[in-house]
């Protein structure tokens, strides 16, 4: 489904509209009035599903990825300018000022060099034969659990579509500790084992929705 902006001339007790706070004049905000939003809205409302939850807005997502290339920001300068500048949340069609980058989580890392990032989980189980993978499951988690907590789900996904269960599972360090979940058995990188054509491995990757490069 398509997620709406709040009506951005409603105003709060405790909260003051961006309109308030910025220059009409600056380039930003004068350009935020002359763009056309509804020719991106009937360009891009089909491609949304009629069920599930809302997504981003399209107005906001348009217009991320137009501050990149005006501004020159990449996946990781755009939501730490964004939060700092009112005239890029006007833009993007925020109704009062935000201080959290809506699009993104701020996940805990644990480690010296890398204490957190910006993303959100997503996980998938793909059939393991070179050139050949086959996506049999994939889900997105938007708190953030324990590596080895979220391959359960990706399994009971396979079993509700009807799909045989792996006999092996290839993850990486993450999954450290779980020997076998639902019958299938889980290898980690402590294991050196031979993966024949059968077995299937599960990945991770960070999704930065709404933003692309």
């Amino acid at each position: 489904m398509t997620g709406r902006l709040p009506d951005k001339n409603q105003r709060e007790l405790y909260r003051s509209l961006l309109v308030d706070m910025i220059d009409k004049r600056h380039e930003l905000a004068l350009l935020a009035d002359t763009i056309d939003r509804q020719y991106f809205e009937e360009e891009f409302s089909p491609l949304y599903s009629s069920v599930g939850a809302p997504g981003v807005p399209i107005r906001l997502m348009v217009g991320c990825l137009l501050l990149k290339h005006l501004k020159n920001l990449g996946d990781e300068s755009l939501p730490k300018a964004w939060i700092e500048n009112p005239y890029m949340q006007y833009f993007c069609g925020m109704r009062c000022f935000e201080h959290v980058f809506p699009f993104t989580r701020c996940i805990a890392k644990g480690k010296p060099h890398q204490p957190y990032e910006f993303g959100n989980k997503v996980g998938l189980i793909t059939t393991g034969r070179a050139g050949k993978k086959i996506i049999t499951a994939v889900q997105a988690f938007l708190d953030n659990p324990y590596d080895g907590h979220t391959i359960a789900p990706l399994l009971e996904q396979m079993r509700a579509n009807r799909l045989p269960l792996p006999r092996e599972l290839v993850y990486d360090r993450g999954g450290k500790g779980c020997k076998k979940i639902n019958g299938v058995q889980i290898i980690t990188p402590a294991f050196v084992r031979i993966i024949y054509f059968f077995s299937f491995f599960i990945v991770f990757i960070k999704c930065y929705i709404g933003i692309y490069s």
